[in-house]
């Protein structure tokens, strides 16, 4: 199984080959991931990890068209984010941007938004959920809530119940 982990700084998944900007980093392949395309062969893995690297990224369409080339049919592509509400967002000055839960809509095959963009990738959204990095008694609760009805709390209660991250998980459709 070949996996990528896309601005993989000091912190290489295990068996991944890395690629980052970063000469001090754990990565493989030394690269500005801002200018495309990367150099890397279309089709090649089946697994693209993307922690807490595309808050970074200065065009996250572009980005994702080319997780999507570099990624066989079927490929399954994690990305973790901070979310809109966390501190964690605004305590690094080179984050660009928050996702919320339907930030990757554009790209999902079955969802109203897709075909909005001038896009030719397609993924198929597996799962969305919040995520904290503390946890009290009453979190274990209130994380099921917001994740089983996201519109509304990303609507009415993101800023008054926080949560720090935002996972995606979705495949490759080619």
């Amino acid at each position: 199984m070949k996996i990528l982990d896309i601005g993989c700084g000091k912190n290489k998944a295990k068996n991944a080959i890395g690629i980052d900007f970063n000469p001090n980093s754990q990565a493989d392949i030394i690269h500005d991931l801002n200018v495309f395309p990367w150099p890397l062969d279309d089709n090649k893995f089946d697994a693209v990890l993307c922690y807490n690297i595309l808050e970074h990224i200065d065009n996250v369409p572009k980005t994702m068209e080319e997780i999507w080339r570099i990624g066989k049919n079927g490929a399954i592509v994690e990305i973790v984010s901070p979310f809109p509400s966390s501190r964690w967002l605004y305590a690094d000055p080179t984050h660009r941007r928050a996702f919320i839960s339907e930030s990757f809509d554009f790209f999902i095959e079955d969802s109203e938004k897709y075909g909005q963009l001038p896009t030719k990738c397609k993924f198929k959204l597996l799962k969305v959920e919040y995520r904290k990095d503390t946890y009290r008694w009453w979190d274990r609760f209130l994380l099921k809530v917001v994740n089983k009805y996201k519109d509304h709390y990303e609507s009415y209660f993101m800023y008054i119940y926080q949560v720090h991250e935002i996972y995606f998980e979705l495949k490759i459709i080619k």
